[in-house]
Formats: structure tokens, sequence, C-alpha cells
């Protein structure tokens, strides 16, 4: 697996056949429970394809390709600024596990320009090899929803400012994090943009404030891991439980997770 190319994809064959499900593990039974709305939004799904990935982020290799600069661009970032570059690959290839949730649609339900992907939940932790985190800790949710309304207006200048905040402070804050993004529909993206994770795209929400934990970890032979020894690539599956808010005052409705034992690809290899 390339990290380069996986982290700010979900996949770059996905409208050529390429497998957006992690798969089942051996030691234990998948569930998931999905509960709650976004904008009156149902976020259950009875065709969510599920997958985890755990990223080795302080042997990953990192770059930025053409098309990553013009990502940049679209960010309202400079590809040309080492400071915007730091950025840009902090979110989108510096997380350390991410959970996707994503509604395949049919053939006769894709989106006019092609897109596959229909409701997409995605749970993105940070910082967590930073800060040694370990199995059943919770992590707060920091809140990324200034990003909304400049890209929703199509200013590129406020859009880069936004996110320049938003990074600025999840680096420097001493503490993981972790970034939860739903979009109702992305059936009408394009292929290549249905193909970025669900952080990227332009009908994404961000939760505004919440918690999630990654926990009930299983090696590769089956055995609990009670303690992770960063790096590591001797995970199997993994559980995730989330409970987040994506609006502020009385309407504000809890999206809540519980999917357990989902079998999780490892990006990295640990010495």
């Amino acid at each position: 697996m390339n990290p380069t190319r996986t982290a700010a994809f979900v996949c770059l064959t996905l409208a050529s056949g390429c497998s957006i499900d992690s798969g089942k593990s051996v030691y234990c039974d998948r569930d998931l429970v999905v509960t709650g709305t976004v904008d009156g939004v149902r976020t259950s799904s009875d065709d969510y394809s599920m997958q985890s990935v755990w990223f080795n982020t302080s042997i990953e290799e990192e770059a930025v390709s053409d098309l990553d600069r013009e990502l940049m661009e679209n960010m309202g970032l400079d590809p040309d600024d080492d400071e915007d570059v730091s950025r840009y690959v902090y979110f989108t290839q510096n997380y350390d596990h991410r959970v996707l949730l994503m509604e395949e649609l049919s053939t006769t339900d894709l989106g006019s320009l092609g897109g596959t992907i229909g409701k997409d939940l995605g749970t993105f932790f940070f910082d967590l090899e930073e800060e040694a985190t370990q199995p059943e800790t919770w992590v707060k949710v920091f809140d990324a929803s200034p990003i909304e309304a400049p890209r929703d207006a199509g200013n590129l200048s406020a859009l880069g400012d936004a996110i320049r905040d938003v990074i600025d402070e999840m680096r420097s804050n001493g503490q993981p994090d972790v970034l939860v993004a739903f979009s109702p529909d992305r059936s009408d993206e394009t292929v290549a943009e249905s193909s970025l994770i669900v952080l990227l795209s332009n009908t994404a929400r961000y939760a505004r404030s919440g918690q999630a934990r990654f926990h009930e970890v299983i090696s590769l032979t089956g055995d609990p891991v009670e303690s992770i020894d960063y790096p590591t690539d001797d995970i199997d599956a993994m559980s995730l439980d989330s409970s987040v808010v994506f609006d502020d005052g009385d309407d504000a409705d809890t999206v809540d997770v519980q999917a357990t034992c989902l079998k999780v690809s490892v990006s990295g290899a640990a010495d």
C-alpha cells in the first residue's frame, strides 16, 4: 500500500472496481450501528461499506504530487509555500487512523457525473502516535466547521485562511484530535471527486463537538492488544465508538457510531 496515494484518496481506481470495504476479521463478528441526522438526513444506511486503515505516520513516505498541488490550490493553499505544503500533508496524509463508512450506489443510482458514493461518514484520528494514545482513550472532536462557509461561498482566500487556522491549532494543542465529516450525498460528484476522502468533499459537514475512541484492538494472531507500541503493524481488527454533534443550539442532533470488529488495513511496516 502506497501511503501517499491512499491517504487523500479512498482509492485511485474506484471507478474501475477497486474494493472499498476492508473485509472481515476471522477473530470476531463485525457489526455497525449508526444513529442520528445531519441537516435532516439520516446518517444510517443499509448499504455502508466499511474501510478502516491504520497509518504509521512516523515511518510513512510524505510527498506532494502534481495532483496534490492542484488540490492545494482548490483549498486556497499555496503549493509553493513550504508552510502550506506542511499543512496540506498534515490534513490529508498525517492522520493515524481513519474509518470510512461509504454508501456504495448501484449502477442505476449513480449521479449524472458518475459519482459512485451516496452518504459518506468519515472519522479521522490525528496525533495518536505523537501523544502515544492507547486503546479505550476518548479523543475530543476538533471543530473544523469554520471551513464550511468560505468553501460554500467559493471564497478561496477565506477558505485557505480557515484551513490554516484549523490545522495550526490542531498541530499545536498538544493532544490527539479527531475530525468527523459527513456528506449526505456525493452522487453528483465526478468520479475523481468521489474518490477523495470525505474530509475533502465540497459537500462535507464537520462535527463541532463530541468524542471518539478506538478499542477492542486485536492482533494479527487474534490476541487482545491492551497497549500499542508505536509504530505497529500488528493489528488485525479494532472497534470504534463515537458520539458527535454537527450543529449548535436546541436543534442539534447527536450522531452515534458503534462499529464493532472492523478489519484493519495497515499502511507502513514497523520494524
